[in-house]
């Protein structure tokens, strides 16, 4: 059985899935101390990864100079011994003693080794070179000429070789000290390479030897390809701020690496540097992140679909059947329960609560409903008895009415003729004559109150004239008795008499209304018909309709027309007037009264 109910009692639309949703929250609240964990972990493994490829680094850059101070020092000691050999050999054929060949091999790494003459061009050469090569331009060179050592210059491309070198140079004196020729070694660079390959660097890592200005002047990786370019700014800057050191930095071929950097040792201004690439020196500390990462992410996954399904099954199933068998209580259906399953517990006492609470409502719905029944019916019942009471006060009227005209009228109206016949006989007598006259005048006047009595009662003009003509004499009555004029606009309509004995009961009342309470100084009253309806208004320029009036127990004017109006099967509304005042209407079917039961 649906019912109605009039409880305001409002629930919340349900959003799908937010209570897994808060599940599925908590359970991230819960794992975020184990990722709080695990990017600590990694972020100290990767601290401690990049400090040993700092250390790796650094090392691989001091063992570059080193190895690279060892071939100078080779070069060094070559040119040394070369000073103390006999120079019969210069009247052989050939330009460059026998030996020369094996004491170039005899140092690692050396491209070229040979004689200049004090004018700086080249007599002899291991490496067979172009003619009149002349390296009076050299550093070396030049610094050689006034220097009792040996003297090493800068990185060059060679101009015999032609590759990158590092051209030595040292003075042959005679037993005078006057310098009759030079000899020079060129130490080749692709030391670079072999040494990245025998130290067995990471794949992409890359020594670099620089100048103070950061110009590129070898590298083991694609040597030809940056040479004289100039190496980034950030490792520029460093050099320039501390000779020894390590950075991050974006290298010439868009690598970012981790670099190490330190003097070269026997070559002032000349820096070599280790570099090794960013991601190759973190991946193993990156895949151990990804790894705990996936494994974290696994676990989430895990006990999250868990908590869904458990959520679904445990919760959610009962709160959705909860909230279906609400929202059809809320609708009017009192006889939905709430399914009870043992085991559930709080849930299963909200369910039986709700349960106890719908049969607490399914009881009080069936009473009230006997309660509104039995109200309806009483209500009906006084409705009849009012009904039935204004029809017989009506009667009543017209009965006393039709007696007071007919009857007493009649006899006061006898009894006037004969008090005037018996002065015309007494005329003689002054004082009786005079009396008898006067007597006759009173029940006169009796008689007008009689008459009038009576058309209060019953107008007669209302049956016999019909409702637009007992309005007219009703108005005039009003505007007589209150000095308030009462303009009217009737139209010619024929009101069934039933439908005009309350119309015009209500005017009568209306007009009794503002003549106590509105202090009016105009009163409207009109009359028209539609397709189904007579429609009666009232309205005044008064004080109107102060707040609170309807409901005052004092009100039963206002309550007794609509009412009347009600029993006639009409209906009665009040409004303000714009401008000050109130307007009653009136709207009674055509159809007529509804008959007594």
């Amino acid at each position: 059985m649906f019912i109605p109910l009039t409880m305001n009692l409002r629930v919340p639309i349900r959003v799908p899935g937010s209570l897994r949703f808060r599940v599925l929250l908590v359970i991230g609240l819960a794992t975020l101390p184990a990722l709080v964990y695990i990017l600590y972990t990694a972020s100290r493994t990767q601290r401690q990864a990049r400090r040993a490829v700092e250390a790796q680094a650094r090392y691989l850059a001091r063992l570059a100079s080193r190895q690279h101070a060892a071939q100078i020092s080779s070069a060094r000691a070559l040119l040394t011994a070369i000073r103390g050999i006999p120079v019969d050999w210069r009247e052989r054929s050939t330009p460059c003693p026998d030996f020369f060949p094996a004491l170039r091999a005899s140092v690692p790494h050396l491209a070229n080794l040979g004689i200049l003459g004090v004018d700086g061009r080249v007599t002899c050469s291991v490496v067979p070179s172009p003619e009149h090569v002349d390296m009076s331009a050299t550093p070396a060179f030049q610094r050689a000429l006034t220097s009792r050592g040996v003297e090493v210059g800068e990185y060059r491309i060679g101009l015999i070789v032609r590759r990158p070198v590092l051209v030595m140079a040292h003075a042959i004196r005679d037993p005078a000290g006057t310098v009759r020729e030079v000899s020079f070694a060129a130490l080749e660079l692709d030391w670079l390479g072999h040494l990245a390959a025998e130290t067995e660097m990471p794949a992409g890592s890359v020594f670099s030897i620089v100048d103070g200005a950061g110009r590129i002047l070898a590298r083991s990786l694609e040597p030809a390809r940056h040479l004289g370019e100039a190496s980034p700014a950030a490792l520029a800057a460093a050099i320039a701020a501390h000779p020894d050191g390590v950075l991050d930095v974006d290298d010439v071929d868009g690598r970012r690496r981790l670099s190490a950097y330190v003097p070269l040792e026997g070559v002032p201004g000349v820096f070599v540097s280790a570099g090794i690439p960013h991601d190759v020196a973190f991946a193993a500390a990156e895949r151990a992140l990804h790894v705990q990462l996936g494994a974290l992410a696994l676990l989430i996954a895990f006990v999250g679909l868990a908590g869904w399904g458990g959520t679904t099954l445990a919760v959610l199933r009962p709160i959705s059947e909860l909230s279906r068998a609400t929202r059809a209580l809320t609708a009017g259906d009192l006889a939905v329960r709430a399914p009870e399953r043992s085991g559930q517990g709080e849930l299963g006492d909200l369910a039986r609560s709700f349960n106890l609470m719908a049969d607490a409502l399914e009881s009080r719905a069936s009473q009230a409903v006997r309660t509104q029944a039995a109200l309806q019916e009483g209500e009906e019942r006084l409705r009849a008895l009012s009904h039935r009471l204004q029809s017989v006060r009506e009667a009543e009227c017209e009965r006393i009415a039709r007696d007071l005209h007919d009857q007493l009228g009649q006899d006061l109206t006898a009894l006037e003729l004969d008090l005037r016949w018996l002065a015309r006989q007494n005329a003689s007598s002054t004082s009786l004559g005079g009396e008898l006259a006067k007597l006759a005048d009173r029940v006169n006047g009796t008689i007008g109150q009689v008459r009038r009595l009576a058309t209060e009662l019953r107008p007669g003009v209302l049956d016999k004239l019909g409702l637009p003509a007992a309005l007219q004499w009703l108005a005039r009555e009003h505007s007589a008795r209150t000095s308030v004029p009462v303009e009217l606009a009737l139209a010619d309509v024929a009101v069934p008499p039933a439908l005009a004995t309350a119309m015009f009961r209500i005017v009568q009342e209306a007009l009794t209304n503002v003549a106590r309470h509105a202090d009016a100084h105009t009163v409207w009253v009109t009359l028209s018909e539609t397709a189904d309806a007579f429609v009666m208004t009232v309205a005044d320029d008064g004080r109107g309709l102060a707040d609170g009036a309807l409901s005052r127990p004092t009100s039963l004017g206002i309550v007794g027309m609509r009412e009347r109006a009600h029993l006639a099967g009409g209906s009665l509304t009040l409004a303000s007037r714009p401008g000050g005042g109130l307007t009653l209407t009136v709207s009674m079917p055509r159809r007529g009264v509804p008959e007594e039961s």
